[in-house]
């Protein structure tokens, strides 16, 4: 009918345009819109969805840092707890070769205070710049400490050393190191006496006392030790959980915008 009233198909350019102004086209301006609609709920659903995987990726992160910490902490309390026997085995084996004077009991503290020795060189080699990755391996592995712990025993040193709860632990450790190497001078000093033609039982005996002093003075280190650690995992712990929920946070607000706009 329109085109019959216009002139038919061959009708001007100019008069279909006057069709359209008057007529509007509804049809076409509902599937313009409906475009328009369709692509603003598309940028909103992919705003959602992006929100939903920051989410999921937080909690992930989250969850892996919390266990990667606890591993390392784990393995640090392995180490203290195999550093204080062989502290304890080590002492009691200088006592039994004061009295006994035999090469097995020498060879027994020899044993005994190769972990305490292991664990020296591991701190020293972290307190580097650059560590020696073969060095650092070889004290892990005669500690006594676990493979899979290790890489994050380094990486949970090298990162929070700063910390003060886990600056406390190292001094305290620094600190039973340096009573370890006097366990040694006094060992060294027994077996060259030993050695002697003859021997001195004063000398003998002021060794012993040394050793026993070194001894007493070791056992609240390592109580203190196992305390600093603990504060220290704790205090990392708080600061997950601090991290997480300011995280949580921020995502309820950025989702809760998103949906408004819908």
């Amino acid at each position: 009918m329109i085109r019959k009233h216009i002139g038919g198909a061959g009708a001007p350019w100019f008069a279909w345009a006057h069709i359209r102004e008057r007529h509007r086209l509804p049809a076409c301006e509902i599937r313009a819109v409906g475009a328009g609609g369709n692509s603003g709920l598309q940028r909103d659903l992919w705003l959602i969805c992006g929100a939903l995987a920051f989410v999921v990726g937080s909690l992930v992160f989250v969850a892996i840092l919390s266990m990667e910490i606890l591993s390392a902490a784990r393995g640090y309390t392995q180490g203290e707890a195999l550093w204080s026997k062989g502290q304890k085995d080590a002492a009691l084996a200088l006592d039994l070769y004061a009295h006994s004077r035999s090469e097995n009991d020498y060879q027994l503290f020899l044993n005994a205070v190769r972990v305490p020795l292991a664990c020296r060189q591991v701190r020293l080699q972290l307190d580097r710049p650059q560590y020696d990755p073969a060095i650092l391996a070889q004290g892990f592995s005669e500690a006594g400490i676990h493979p899979d712990d290790r890489n994050r025993m380094i990486w949970l040193y090298r990162r929070f050393r700063s910390v003060p709860h886990m600056e406390e632990a190292i001094s305290i450790w620094s600190e039973g190191d340096r009573y370890i190497e006097g366990l040694q001078r006094n060992a060294e000093r027994l077996h060259a006496h030993f050695s002697s033609v003859a021997v001195d039982p004063a000398v003998v005996k002021g060794t012993l006392s040394d050793i026993y002093r070194i001894n007493t003075r070791l056992t609240p280190l390592e109580g203190d030790f196992s305390r600093s650690l603990a504060e220290a995992g704790r205090w990392l712990h708080r600061l997950l959980i601090t991290v997480f929920s300011t995280v949580a946070m921020l995502l309820v607000v950025a989702g809760s915008a998103v949906y408004y706009r819908l």
